[in-house]
């Protein structure tokens, strides 16, 4: 059975079309770059500042456990601080009376 001949047989196609016809014609705002700095951005940091830890660490460190977890808590940390910044940064833009902030604040999605 495809998808257009449950959807003939469906009780509540009306509304399910009505729902993503209002769905499809919203104007919020773009949220690909929100998503990229939320989650991929404090992948990437974790694994380059691991990276490079791991690389400065070889000639201090010989325990290679000791050098492992000390380059996983460095990167941890770089995580976090990308996170942090990214936090505040937004947190500064949002409260800064920009022209978009405050559009958004009052309800405006245009």
């Amino acid at each position: 059975m495809t998808q257009q001949e449950q959807c003939e047989k469906c009780l509540q196609r009306q509304n399910c079309q009505s729902v993503y016809k209002r769905l499809g014609g919203s104007k919020g705002p773009n949220v690909i770059g929100a998503a990229i700095l939320a989650f991929i951005a404090p992948i990437v940091i974790f694994i380059i500042v691991l990276a490079i830890s791991e690389k400065l660490l070889i000639q201090t460190i010989a325990s290679e456990a000791k050098r492992t977890a000390t380059a996983a808590g460095l990167a941890l940390t770089g995580s976090c601080l990308c996170i942090g910044i990214v936090w505040v940064i937004r947190h500064l833009c949002r409260n800064s009376g920009g022209k978009r902030s405050r559009r958004v604040l009052d309800g405006d999605r245009n």
